[in-house]
């Protein structure tokens, strides 16, 4: 788990138990379908019922849970889920909150850059290289973004 911005945490499933002991009052974006959103919506099948009210994005108080792949194709990134991050992030600014993935490479360190340059404006006038070199220099995180993750992140990063 990195701390990338004061109380903004990046990591994997495997450190959500750390997270909400350490922070039991900090909030959590789980941006993985699996477990989290399938869990959270109630689902068995191959994916979420598609009229269901949080298809795309699940939510409590202090937990948002984004129905998000690592898709190969941009196109299969839905850009809803990355705005409702922000949101949830611009909601909880101050307190503790930790955004991860399954294994803290692609998704969670994309949605968290999203929502940073989103809401804080930190790399403004940076491309999405430089950014994620950024956060390589200075914070520990060295992320390791899907094709499809990477494209949208792309396609989107400019109009935030």
């Amino acid at each position: 788990m990195n701390e990338v911005l004061s109380n903004v945490f990046v990591g994997s499933d495997a450190d959500v138990s750390e997270f909400n002991d350490t922070y039991p009052d900090g909030v959590v974006i789980h941006a993985a379908k699996e477990p989290w959103h399938r869990q959270h919506v109630g689902y068995t099948g191959r994916g979420a019922p598609k009229g269901h009210a949080e298809y795309l994005v699940g939510r409590t108080d202090t937990e948002l849970f984004l129905n998000l792949v690592d898709s190969p194709k941009p196109e299969f990134i839905p850009r809803t889920v990355f705005e409702e991050a922000a949101k949830f992030y611009a909601e909880h600014q101050g307190t503790p909150i930790l955004i991860h993935c399954n294994q803290g490479k692609s998704r969670g360190p994309a949605v968290a850059m999203y929502c940073i340059k989103a809401v804080n404006e930190d790399f403004a006038g940076m491309n999405l290289e430089d950014a994620v070199d950024e956060m390589a220099d200075l914070h520990g995180l060295e992320p390791e973004f899907g094709e499809g993750v990477a494209g949208a992140l792309m396609e989107w990063w400019d109009d935030l």
